[in-house]
């Protein structure tokens, strides 16, 4: 993966990925806020105090994360936010903060092994990248 910063679209750069992404057809993406963005459960980002909360909240049988909370967390295109990881416990470093997350999509063409997601943070001080896929 190559990952590029443009303060502008004037000098962007035609990149030749070859036959490996030949299949993947272009498509707008409609940008949507989203208020109910929260940390996974399993990702390490959510608060102690909240999972003692939603386990006390789930033993009274008045709620199922998954269910009431979770929503459609696993298969979408983001930017920032939180990370809507596959698999749990992922740490991309001190210093790193989330900034997008690539999903596998029908209507692109794009499977990401099986039907995971690509994700990439960026370093606070230094600007350096991180990316990391994972699938189900």
């Amino acid at each position: 993966m190559c990952i590029r910063e443009y303060v502008d679209t004037g000098n962007l750069v035609l990149q030749n990925f070859g036959p490996a992404f030949m299949s993947i057809k272009p498509f707008p993406l409609f940008p949507e806020l989203r208020q109910d963005d929260l940390p996974q459960w399993d990702s390490g980002d959510m608060p102690e105090a909240y999972r003692q909360e939603i386990l006390r909240l789930e033993e009274l049988g008045g709620l199922n994360y998954f269910e009431d909370i979770a929503g459609e967390i696993y298969r979408v295109h983001k930017l920032g936010g939180y990370a809507a990881f596959t698999q749990p416990g992922i740490d991309f470093g001190d210093g790193y903060v989330f900034v997008l997350q690539i999903a596998s999509d029908a209507k692109a063409g794009l499977n990401i092994v099986h039907d995971g997601n690509f994700y990439f943070a960026k370093h606070k001080k230094d600007g350096t990248w991180r990316g990391y896929f994972d699938f189900y």
